[in-house]
């Protein structure tokens, strides 16, 4: 008799649970999930989306309701296949574009039929609007190569040449010119980058050049030489804003900016008269200004990483390249004196020289050292700037 006085008391609460479940409607529990939705509480807003579908498996609303929790959680194979069915059951162009987005996210290709309108949707229905795909934070680490415009070094190479073919002509046949200047240099960089809406994103980027060495060497079979080398390493430290042309696997892009453009100098000079030789070295840093343009496009491979193949033009130039002179020998300049490196006029053209104050540190093919720089001097200019191509890799979180 207990037992069934048990049973029977347990069929009337399953029955009143039963009742008061079904006083729920689709509409109750799609209202609950999109005030869940607007607090952003993705997961359980999913949860009453899905309790709307389970009574009204066609409820448009709820299956964009619920497409929008999975692409906001990032399961976007899940939020594919709710947009699907709403784009069948109630075609819409922000819908496809979120289709042909989402299928590049998970690598599908575009089906027939995607885009194509089914029954009609019963009227009434109450539809959430699909978010538009938003950029996120990342990074890209890129290498490049540019073309160089060493206008300054290449002017004092070929005045360097022109003494040498002089003192073979008048002097000695075994005189003998050997020089180079770099014409192209890798670049190595990184870049910082933050979304500003679904299109555009600014990022703080610097660049390392290892420019090289450019350098001079003049000489005969007596034992003269005259050789000097400048070790060129440039930076650059800009702004880079990039607007993407296209969302999808592949994103079209263009990107500029302005540049900060620091510079150091490794200068050696020696010079050997026959056994009387005189040398000068040292560091110098210069500080210039420059720019960058470029266009690529972005090669999703994932959803947090992508390769970028891009290209563009490089332009910036740094100068007053200054150092501080250690010892010195040299008549009107003292140890300790701020020294600059400078192009100087002389009857073959300008060459790179170091000066103090207004006066040489080496001598040039028509003044002495310790004499006065002649008029049209001018600080040197280390021009880095050049077309230039590249690879990068792209990690978004």
């Amino acid at each position: 008799m207990r037992s069934k006085i048990i049973v029977f008391a347990m069929g009337i609460i399953l029955s009143l649970s039963a009742a008061k479940a079904a006083a729920y409607t689709a509409g109750d529990y799609y209202s609950a999930g999109l005030q869940l939705y607007n607090a952003k509480n993705y997961p359980l807003a999913a949860q009453y989306f899905t309790a709307a579908i389970n009574l009204e498996p066609v409820n448009t609303s709820a299956l964009m309701g619920r497409a929008n929790c999975y692409y906001a959680q990032g399961q976007y194979s899940e939020a594919l296949s709710d947009y699907q069915k709403v784009q069948t059951l109630l075609p819409s162009e922000p819908v496809a574009k979120m289709i042909q987005y989402l299928q590049g996210k998970v690598g599908l290709p575009a089906l027939p039929g995607d885009n194509a309108a089914a029954s009609p949707v019963t009227s009434g229905q109450r539809s959430a609007k699909p978010e538009e795909p938003k950029r996120r934070k990342g990074a890209r680490v890129f290498a490049a190569f540019s073309s160089l415009n060493l206008s300054d070094f290449t002017a004092s190479a070929l005045a360097q040449e022109g003494e040498a073919k002089y003192f073979q002509a008048n002097y000695d046949p075994t005189f003998q010119y050997a020089g180079v200047v770099p014409s192209a240099s890798p670049n190595l960089g990184v870049e910082g980058d933050y979304p500003i809406g679904n299109r555009f994103e600014i990022g703080l980027s610097g660049i390392f050049l290892p420019v090289g060495t450019a350098s001079d060497d003049i000489s005969n079979s007596s034992g003269f030489t005259l050789t000097d080398s400048y070790n060129i390493t440039e930076a650059a430290i800009g702004i880079v804003g990039r607007y993407f042309l296209m969302d999808g696997q592949f994103q079209p892009w263009v990107a500029g900016g302005p540049m900060v453009v620091p510079g150091n100098v490794d200068y050696q000079y020696n010079l050997d008269v026959y056994g009387s030789a005189v040398s000068f070295t040292g560091p110098f840093t210069g500080l210039g200004f420059g720019g960058q343009v470029q266009a690529g496009v972005d090669l999703r491979l994932a959803d947090v990483v992508s390769i970028s193949l891009f290209g563009g033009y490089l332009f910036g130039s740094s100068s007053n390249f200054q150092g501080t002179i250690g010892t010195s020998n040299i008549p009107g300049v003292t140890s300790g004196s701020q020294v600059q490196l400078m192009t100087v006029p002389t009857t073959y053209g300008n060459v790179i020289v170091p000066v103090s104050n207004g006066v040489l540190c080496v001598p040039t093919f028509n003044n002495p050292a310790g004499s006065m720089a002649p008029p049209g001097s001018k600080p040197l200019v280390v021009d880095v700037s050049g077309p230039e191509a590249g690879l990068s890799l792209d990690i978004y979180w």
